[in-house]
């Protein structure tokens, strides 16, 4: 037998109820609404719901209206939906707020909207949230405002923005806050920014922190500014930091200034910290460089100048190759930074022998380095006015160089370049000092030139490469001679074991016959010797091979010979002698009689060689000192260079090699 549908037979179940007429759900009492069933509610027609009055809509339960549907829920009006209780609208399932009307959410009271989860708002449609009012805005807490997403935030209006009280503005997260809009952030007051906490302010963009009125900049706390990231601050527009108050500049950090533009920096009338970085640094590393030895320092220094002037050459060929943003481009200011530093420090300590020349070319030269610094910090050229500045400076050091060379003569390439090329170059007065000094010369003029009114065509890249690099391998070429002959002596030793003679000896026919002393003869005093070891020579305890060292001697050094000659079992002849070492201690012991050779005139004490009989005619003279040569010092006194090294050749056997604490005698027709 079939039973019928019937709550009876299936328990639970509810028979099918035909659509109620309009006025039969008009005539609902508020008392039998909570009972009505669950089919008979989705029976009702959304245009029949529309009708109920607001005490039949309170009288629904939170459970009834989380079961309306999504048309039934579209269908109440404005009236019906500020008839519902916070717990009624917690109910509506978030999936089905956005049936609601955009319009009608700005219907709701403040504290129906203070009701809604933050899933609700969070299920709001961004058309809904742009018609939210300010008061219901206002009655959002912490976790409600949170629950905004970006979509949503950027319909808010910029009434309400500003309407914000600042604690409510904190509470956004650093997600929200990067999704404002540029509109929006221009509504943004000083009072909410200065609520924000260090990380939400370092969540704006800088298209967004473009956007703060000149307003709200002026009512940024020193605190807020100081709180701003350096790429922050640097996005910040002129006409916004010309608002800045002289106490908000002075709360900016320091790394904060060094990213900014000169233009920025200039407005804020501060200087430009890149500058203040970029040259303390290159200063500090000059100084550092200054304490190493003079022969590590001026051997490093005529590299420098060598490698600089490669690295001219390599941007001339190819310079959309080497700009400040290529990995080539970033090596050569590494390379340029690394080159001018050493250059700089040994300027600077020998200013006193060229006062003009050194002081406008390390001008030049820590402006340039401050720039290839600042380039290889920002990947992007910097210091435009640069060339303006220290080509001139170049150019008037160079004239003087250039100047001084061709009329007073310059320095020897020999101890590095082969007779012919040195003999070649030595033709021209000044030789390849002039060389040089010709070049940069031609070079700072030209391109000073082309830095106030900008030539075209390939000039410029061929002078750089020409003049400047050329001119800087000549002084590197120059450098690399002066410290071959200055430091020569610090090389190691020359063996002082002579070659040996592979020939057998001949027989002796007859035994040696010792050489006796003419009786009644006087005894000749011994000789003066001089060292012509290149390399320096060792004094031996003993006249052997075997015997310890017991100083170098160096070349040039003049000694006496003190006593017999003796040979050795291998056929070296040994000659005693008594001489200063290079610590400046007078020493005694042997030393190879082929490295030495008789020399009469001048002579040698602690201090150095000097002639007696130049200082008994009234020559004035000149103690060496740390990094000169008979050339930088005839220069620095106005006397010929030729002149001055053959009136100290008796002393001075190589011009080339001279010593702290030698004397260098000026000629006597051009001495005051």
């Amino acid at each position: 037998m079939n039973l019928p549908d019937n709550s009876h037979a299936n328990p639970g179940y509810e028979p099918p109820v035909s659509t109620p007429s309009a006025q039969a759900v008009r005539s609902l009492t508020t008392d039998g609404i909570p009972s009505l069933t669950d089919n008979y509610l989705h029976a009702i027609a959304p245009k029949h719901l529309a009708q109920l009055t607001e005490a039949q809509i309170k009288a629904f339960t939170p459970e009834q209206i989380g079961r309306l549907t999504y048309d039934q829920l579209a269908a109440l009006r404005p009236k019906q939906l500020k008839a519902l209780s916070g717990e009624q609208l917690q109910a509506i399932r978030p999936s089905r707020l956005e049936a609601i009307k955009p319009g009608r959410i700005a219907y709701l009271k403040p504290e129906q909207v203070a009701a809604f989860t933050p899933d609700q708002i969070s299920a709001l449609t961004p058309e809904q949230v742009g018609k939210m009012t300010g008061p219901q805005w206002a009655a959002l807490g912490e976790a409600q405002l949170q629950a905004f997403g970006g979509d949503q935030l950027r319909t808010a209006r910029l009434k309400i923005i500003s309407g914000l009280e600042p604690e409510r503005f904190a509470s956004f997260t650093q997600a929200q806050l990067g999704e404002l809009s540029f509109n929006q952030m221009g509504a943004v007051t000083g009072e909410q920014l200065n609520a924000l906490g260090k990380k939400q302010l370092r969540a704006f963009t800088s298209e967004q922190l473009q956007g703060i009125s000149l307003p709200t900049i002026a009512d940024l706390a020193t605190l807020t500014v100081s709180r701003f990231l350096p790429k922050q601050t640097a996005a910040f527009s002129l006409r916004q930091l010309n608002t800045f108050t002289p106490e908000q500049t002075n709360a900016l950090r320091w790394n904060q200034k060094l990213k900014m533009s000169p233009e920025q920096t200039n407005i804020l009338g501060v200087m430009n910290p890149s500058l203040v970085f970029g040259y303390t640094a290159i200063t500090a590393g000059s100084v550092a460089f200054g304490f190493l030895p003079p022969q590590a320092r001026e051997g490093i220094g005529a590299m420098a100048f060598g490698i600089r002037g490669t690295g001219m050459f390599f941007k001339a060929v190819r310079p959309e190759a080497f700009t400040p943003d290529k990995p080539g481009g970033r090596i050569i200011r590494v390379i340029d930074v690394a080159t001018f530093i050493p250059n700089i420090a040994n300027g600077a300590i020998n200013v006193g022998d060229a006062p003009l020349i050194n002081s406008t070319y390390q001008a030049g030269n820590l402006t340039y380095a401050g720039k290839a610094l600042e380039e290889l910090r920002t990947k992007k050229a910097a210091f435009p006015a640069t060339d303006k500045a220290a080509l001139p400076l170049y150019a008037a050091g160079s004239v003087d160089y250039t100047y001084g060379s061709w009329t007073n003569g310059g320095s020897d390439l020999s101890p590095i370049m082969p007779d012919a090329v040195s003999d070649t170059i030595g033709r021209i007065p000044g030789g390849a000092d002039t060389v040089g000094g010709a070049l940069f010369t031609a070079g700072s003029i030209y391109l000073g030139v082309d830095a106030f009114r900008p030539l075209s065509g390939k000039g410029p890249r061929i002078a750089l490469a020409v003049t400047f690099g050329g001119g800087l391998l000549v002084f590197s070429a120059l450098e690399a001679s002066k410290w071959w002959s200055n430091y020569v002596e610090d090389a190691s030793p020359t063996d002082d074991v002579a070659p040996v003679d592979t020939t057998p000896p001949e027989e002796p026919t007859e035994p040696p016959v010792e050489p006796q002393d003419e009786p009644g003869e006087p005894e000749t005093p011994a000789p003066q010797l001089v060292v012509v070891a290149q390399d320096g020579l060792n004094l031996r305890g003993a006249p052997t091979t075997a015997s310890g060292e017991v100083t170098v001697l160096h070349p040039g050094a003049l000694v006496q010979e003190t006593g017999e000659r003796r040979s050795d079992d291998a056929g070296t002849e040994w000659v005693s002698v008594s001489g200063y070492g290079l610590d400046g201690e007078q020493y005694e012991g042997w030393v190879d009689a082929s490295f030495v050779s008789p020399h009469a005139d001048g002579s040698q004490d602690a201090e150095g060689r000097y002639n007696p009989e130049l200082e008994s005619q009234g020559y004035e003279w000149v103690s060496v000192e740390t990094g000169q040569s008979i050339g930088s010092i005839a220069r620095g006194h106005s006397v010929d260079v030729s002149d001055t090294i053959v009136l100290n050749m008796d002393h001075i056997v190589s011009p080339h090699l001279v010593y702290v604490g030698d004397r260098v005698y000026l000629p006597m027709s051009q001495t005051v």
